[in-house]
């Protein structure tokens, strides 16, 4: 409550008239029930030397702003709260004592807002432009966001706390779990209650995928294979020529994927590639997997050194010999002979033709 006391007179000098004020509850008129006085809505008469007479209780020096509040009320709803002045006499003539620009205010809960996330990481994100915007008429004694991983979290959750009563603020949230939606809603607290802003939603970037493993190696290519990574809904995978990965395979520079295994092909045989994988989601791709080092297939070269021609069969080794290099898989060898001779297929190379 608060309003502007005014003097217009002085009454007599050496003393100051003053004006109290009093409340009731259970009061029918001025002068019935209860009364309960109010000491800091007192007002003391500014002026009390000088002439006698007249004052303009307009003018600065003779008017004083009052305020304070009544507290401790239990007032049910619709009713009613009985307020007065009381002139306290003195001996002589008074003061001539008035008010002005009475107002009361009846507090109620903050006016709180929550504010938009962003800056997403695996570990946190921020909010920004929390506002405090009305203290309710009661200051404000704490403010800030609380949050957690079910819908409509309290000041019983986690809580982080922002300095200062009204006006915008950030929170910056971390220690947070990767892939994982958070609830935050703003908060603020006076006297009267505690009031929560809208909620809002937080889905924390995916951590790093495990280890890939490669599956299916040919000579043109070979199967990258991934655990699933909590709260990712696809992948981005690079596959390089070199380990640090300057130049990357075409096709395959974050390359989304939507399952956790993908096909490469088009390589080439007997060379080493690497490969590396991100888990995503809608806020955002989080950090590389560790590489994988695959060597593809190579190609098998033979050459045939030929042996004395026009031989019958005599039980000695003749014929062609074979060198086969540069090949990881098993070789087989066919032989045809003068007159319908024929060897193999066999993985073992003919000796005697």
């Amino acid at each position: 409550m608060s309003y502007v006391g005014e003097q217009w007179r002085l009454g007599n000098t050496g003393r100051n008239d003053t004006l109290t004020v009093e409340y009731s509850l259970d009061a029918t008129s001025l002068s019935t029930g209860s009364w309960t006085t109010v000491a800091g809505l007192a007002f003391t008469a500014p002026i009390s030397t000088g002439n006698v007479g007249p004052l303009n209780g307009n003018d600065a020096p003779n008017r004083t702003t009052v305020s304070a509040s009544i507290t401790g009320l239990s007032l049910e709803n619709g009713g009613t709260i009985w307020i007065r002045w009381v002139d306290n006499d003195v001996a002589g003539a008074d003061d001539g004592l008035g008010i002005d620009d009475f107002s009361i205010v009846v507090p109620v809960a903050p006016t709180i807002a929550t504010g938009t996330a962003g800056s997403f990481t695996s570990t946190g994100a921020t909010i920004s432009g929390n506002n405090a915007s009305a203290d309710g008429g009661t200051t404000i004694t704490e403010r800030g966001v609380v949050y957690g991983t079910s819908e409509n979290p309290t000041t019983s959750n986690t809580k982080l706390t922002a300095a200062g009563t009204t006006g915008s603020f950030n929170s910056i949230l971390s220690g947070l779990s990767s892939g994982t939606t958070y609830y935050v809603r703003a908060y603020a607290i006076n006297a009267i209650g505690t009031s929560y802003g809208s909620q809002v939603a937080v889905l924390t970037v995916p951590s790093a995928p495990s280890a890939p493993t490669a599956s299916s190696i040919g000579t043109g290519g070979f199967t990258v294979n991934w655990p699933a990574t909590t709260g990712a809904t696809g992948y981005r995978l690079d596959v390089s020529s070199v380990s640090n990965f300057a130049t990357l395979v075409g096709g395959y520079s974050d390359l989304t994927v939507t399952g956790t295994s993908q096909v490469v092909s088009d390589l080439n045989p007997g060379t080493t590639y690497y490969a590396r994988v991100r888990a995503a989601n809608a806020s955002g791709t989080g950090a590389n997997s560790s590489t994988l080092s695959q060597t593809t297939k190579g190609t098998s070269s033979i050459s045939v050194n030929s042996g004395t021609t026009s031989r019958t069969y005599s039980g000695s080794a003749q014929g062609p010999t074979f060198n086969v290099t540069g090949s990881t898989g098993a070789v087989t060898y066919s032989y045809t002979g003068t007159g319908g001779t024929s060897y193999g297929p066999s993985s073992t190379a003919p000796t005697n033709v």
